[in-house]
């Protein structure tokens, strides 16, 4: 069964006043884990943020770095990873001036497959994270298809946002049911009719199915994420974890 984990994202503004206690608070709303944000590097030691996980009962998820780190720091992303014991890197963004062609998707793709070979020789995962850009139309292909064609299952796995795959034009449901053997990580983000986020559960996205195809699929984890907010970061938090929770016991009956 997938664990529910919080990309500490959502909560960012608790997090600027209170990194560590907010970190805390995301035990105390329930969630099994927690994946990070870019620039963990800079706010804690490797070694303190694993004594600190396991100190407070948090599983750590996974880590977002960005093309700069992979680029350039690869070797530093390795050693966070090894020294903090995180076995999920993600890749969360193709800066904009490297997907404007189909020459240029292609270029990137092999660039983040070659990420994905590297860390794989440290024992960690890099995981692409769908943004919903990807479905631009190149005529023959989509630029999510090139990346497609050229992540090699052994190196780069996907990690499905079911709001930005709708963003995108796309279906969550039928897309994440095609892909859903490449995605160990599905990130729970829920919206409303105007693509105004909202909690998991309260919107227009059919959470319990796309649930149901992640059990299905030995997905390990639901991550919630929510970017905008009509009441507090950390109340949204609170109510998404309990909701993706009663999806989940719903479907063991």
């Amino acid at each position: 069964m997938a664990k529910i984990g919080l990309q500490l994202y959502t909560v960012r503004d608790h997090l600027e006043k209170d990194y560590i206690g907010t970190i805390k608070a995301a035990a105390e709303m329930g969630y099994d884990g927690v994946e990070f944000p870019g620039g963990v590097m800079d706010r804690i030691g490797a070694g303190d943020l694993r004594i600190l996980l396991k100190d407070i009962g948090l599983e750590l998820a996974g880590i977002v770095f960005d093309q700069n780190d992979f680029e350039r720091n690869m070797g530093r992303v390795v050693d966070y990873c090894r020294d903090s014991g995180c076995t999920a890197a993600v890749y969360p963004y193709i800066p904009d001036g490297l997907r404007r062609t189909e020459t240029e998707y292609i270029k990137i793709a092999e660039q983040i497959n070659g990420f994905g070979a590297k860390l794989t020789q440290h024992g960690v995962r890099l995981l692409y994270h769908i943004h919903g850009y990807e479905f631009v139309d190149f005529g023959a292909k989509k630029g999510f298809d090139i990346l497609l064609d050229h992540f090699e299952p052994g190196n780069v796995g996907l990690e499905i946002d079911v709001y930005w795959v709708e963003y995108g034009g796309e279906n969550a449901v039928s897309f994440t049911k095609k892909y859903i053997e490449r995605s160990p990580f599905i990130h729970f983000k829920d919206y409303t009719g105007d693509f105004t986020d909202t909690e998991v559960g309260a919107g227009a996205i059919d959470m319990a199915e796309i649930a149901r195809i992640g059990v299905a699929g030995n997905a390990e984890w639901f991550i919630v994420e929510q970017e905008q907010f009509d009441k507090d970061s950390a109340e949204s938090a609170k109510i998404s974890c309990d909701n993706l929770k009663r999806i989940i016991k719903c479907l063991k009956r």
